[in-house]
């Protein structure tokens, strides 16, 4: 819950690594930053083609959510930026107790986007996002759902990945299923399903992660 997972992993990394937990933060949180400008970028970029039947379905003023998404990436930019060039000017802002760690963290972040790695940065996540659209791709096609356009597929993929940013739930669980059972009944008549359809994913997105992590945990336990 509330994204605990990252500050665990951070804890993993600071372990492993020897880099300060502050440093660790900063490179996990530019890497959800990437996460969010690629996925944003994608989802924008299918909203184009499906976008209008979505908000002609179910009368979803969904130019508004776009916009809305839109200026929260733009605000992720700014804060890089800032970070980028007035960050000296926000260590004086900073109790000297603190300053130490800020430091780490803001190394941790502006360390991750380096000119060098940004294409290769890019270029994966890209890769990533988009076989999280062939996985529903082939699920649908699984349970004879043809009538579910690969634009269809891929908006509403990253729509359900966009919701497990959200520290709402853990991985979005329920939140994620119900988004997906919604977007799918707009392209299927069958509501049956469209429910199927959504379980079938999350079981391979979500549980398997779970059981397989749970064997990695006690791999790593007696490491």
């Amino acid at each position: 819950p509330a994204k605990l997972g990252d500050a665990y992993r951070s804890y993993l990394l600071k372990r492993n690594s020897g880099v300060s937990f502050s440093s660790t933060i900063g490179t996990i949180l530019a890497e959800r930053v990437i996460d969010l400008l690629v996925l944003f970028g994608l989802l924008g970029a299918s909203f184009t083609l499906v976008g209008q039947r979505l908000a002609s379905s179910r009368g979803i003023d969904l130019p508004l959510v776009m916009v809305a998404g839109g200026l929260m990436v733009l605000a992720l930019v700014v804060g890089l930026v800032g970070l980028r060039f007035f960050g000296h000017l926000l260590v004086r802002l900073v109790p000297h107790r603190f300053r130490e760690k800020f430091v780490s963290f803001r190394d941790g972040i502006l360390r991750s986007f380096k000119r060098s790695s940004i294409p290769m940065l890019l270029g994966y996540t890209v890769l990533i996002w988009l076989m999280e659209g062939g996985r529903l791709f082939f699920v649908t096609r699984s349970l004879d759902a043809h009538e579910v356009t690969l634009s269809a597929v891929i908006f509403i993929a990253l729509l359900s990945s966009l919701l497990t940013t959200l520290p709402l739930t853990p991985g979005g669980a329920g939140v994620v299923e119900g988004a997906v059972v919604l977007s799918m009944s707009l392209f299927v008549d069958d509501h049956n399903l469209a429910v199927s359809i959504a379980l079938l994913d999350r079981l391979i997105n979500y549980w398997s992660i779970i059981a397989g992590g749970i064997v990695l945990y006690f791999i790593s336990r007696r490491r």
